[in-house]
């Protein structure tokens, strides 16, 4: 066996090996709880595709799918959260890691705001953070290159900056973000847990210059985080309604029947609810 033939075997042995340590986890905690929400049933599905007993359905448009299902686009998985006017809210169904080495170990995570040799004036706002650094300039320009001719699917959003004791009232607009505190609440019984803690947007308070609210890896959360801990994060996006992404069916199951969609209803480059905005 060649060193080219090696490698594919290895990498596809080590796939295995992750796919059944994902199923492994995710079936000891719907036993534990004994409750199967459809965030677990779904999350169940994806892990069962990584070993070859689940496949896609094909590609859909993403006005077409519903709250709870879980997508592909940009070479990622997404939790869909909410269809909105001019798009689909969807929050990345794993996390992105970042590393740090701590005396031979690898230590999971990246800071809100790291400790800088210049000080930063609030560590807890997301305009200035390292988290925003990293998703707006390496994380998002990945999945832009990654979307293809769909990066301008890829649409602005506003992000709410307003702190749990309703200080800091600010909001921003970005095309890639995280969740507030008030969309975790609403969304949370269809996103799925994951091991690691994750960075929220939301701070403590506007006196507070150190303290953000973060969800724990069992999916209840805190408002007391050090800006400075390393936690991991989980990017949403707002998808065009005209998004192309895929879904996922068990292995020999038919694709659904296609939908008819906008363009044939004479509705082409109408974007819902603003009969004017047009996609990027």
């Amino acid at each position: 066996m060649d060193n080219a033939q090696s490698a594919i075997t290895k990498a596809r042995a080590y796939k295995y090996a992750r796919a059944r340590q994902d199923l492994k986890f995710l079936i000891s905690n719907m036993l534990a709880r004994q409750i199967f929400t459809k965030a677990e049933e779904t999350e169940l599905l994806w892990a069962l595709s990584r070993l070859g007993l689940y496949g896609e359905a094909g590609s859909i448009q993403a006005t077409e799918t519903e709250p709870g299902d879980i997508v592909g686009f940009a070479g990622h998985r997404w939790t869909v959260l909410e269809h909105l006017d001019v798009g689909v809210l969807v929050i990345m169904q794993g996390i992105h890691k970042y590393y740090k080495a701590s005396k031979g170990d690898r230590e999971i995570g990246i800071a809100f705001t790291a400790n800088h040799k210049k000080p930063v004036e609030d560590p807890a706002d997301w305009r200035t953070s390292d988290v925003r650094w990293k998703l707006v300039n390496q994380i998002l320009v990945g999945l832009l290159r990654a979307a293809g001719e769909q990066a301008g699917k890829i649409l602005p959003m506003k992000l709410d900056l307003t702190a749990i004791d309703g200080s800091f009232g600010i909001q921003t607009e970005e095309r890639i973000g995280l969740l507030t505190i008030e969309q975790y609440r609403r969304y949370r019984d269809i996103i799925p847990d994951v091991r690691y803690d994750w960075w929220l947007l939301t701070r403590n308070s506007e006196c507070d210059l150190s303290r953000i609210c973060k969800i724990l890896s069992d999916g209840s959360f805190s408002a007391s985080e050090k800006a400075t801990s390393l936690n991991s994060m989980r990017p949403v996006l707002l998808l065009a309604n005209s998004t192309e992404v895929d879904l996922l069916r068990p292995v020999g199951q038919p694709a659904a029947e296609p939908t008819p969609t906008a363009v044939e209803d004479g509705a082409e480059g109408i974007v819902s609810g603003t009969g004017s905005t047009p996609e990027q």
